[in-house]
């Protein structure tokens, strides 16, 4: 007698515990493909957010000065600096921040109230930098690029 009763009261559990399942997988399901989607498009979180670089010809037109006034730092690994429109044309071309300034290495940021200078040792020939545009650009690790500052000669 106390059988029975018990029966017809738990015949409807197993449509309900599939139902569950089955919602839950579906949930978790859509949280997984959310989750994955909103990742896709995430921006470098290793990439500077707000540097304040100036650069500028230094004594003579063979020399360019990059300031760091503020900011964040400016890690030197992965940022580069890119010369055009210089003469000879054998100063232009891609340099690492590192190799421009022997006092960085390429673990350290470059920090405040730090200068980079650009000459004839850094490039090749004796560089006239006064029609020149460069650019100090970061790279990402996820093949993302900022530019984070570009100026052009007075010529240029």
């Amino acid at each position: 007698m106390y059988g029975e009763p018990l029966r017809k009261q738990t015949a409807a559990i197993a449509p309900v515990v599939g139902i569950l399942l089955l919602l839950s997988i579906t949930v978790l399901l859509a949280a997984t493909v959310g989750v994955f989607v909103m990742e896709m498009d995430a921006a470098d979180r290793d990439l500077v957010q707000a540097v304040d670089l100036e650069i500028s010809l230094g004594d003579s037109n063979d020399t360019v000065l990059i300031d760091h006034d503020g900011g964040t730092d400016l890690p030197v690994e992965n940022t580069v600096v890119v010369i055009e429109n210089a003469t000879p044309a054998a100063a232009n071309g891609e340099y690492e921040l590192a190799s421009l300034d022997g006092s960085l290495s390429a673990d350290e940021n470059l920090t405040a109230a730090s200068t980079v200078r650009i000459d004839g040792s850094d490039v090749s020939g004796t560089p006239d930098f006064s029609g020149a545009t460069v650019k100090v650009i970061q790279q990402g690790n996820h093949g993302r690029t900022v530019v984070v500052s570009t100026w052009t000669g007075p010529k240029g």
